[in-house]
């Protein structure tokens, strides 16, 4: 079912592809076991393919982090 987003929420995933759709253009985040449609931007453009991370920040768009960060893992 669909559950629309809101202002703080997270998405992480691979950018797997741009769509066109009549509400606009969204951008296609794999996230392992599903995926989400998130507002398409400009500076998605070249992320192609690669992992990708945002917050969402309402009416403003997505506030976006390209490739993993390290850190300490279990």
């Amino acid at each position: 079912p669909y559950v629309k987003g809101s202002e703080g929420d997270q998405v992480a995933g691979i950018y797997r592809q741009r769509l066109s759709l009549a509400s606009g253009r969204f951008a296609m985040i794999d996230e392992g076991l599903g995926f989400s449609l998130v507002p398409w931007s400009p500076s998605l453009g070249k992320q192609l393919g690669n992992h990708i991370s945002g917050v969402s920040r309402g009416h403003s768009g997505v506030d976006w982090n390209f490739g993993r960060k390290r850190g300490i893992g279990l």
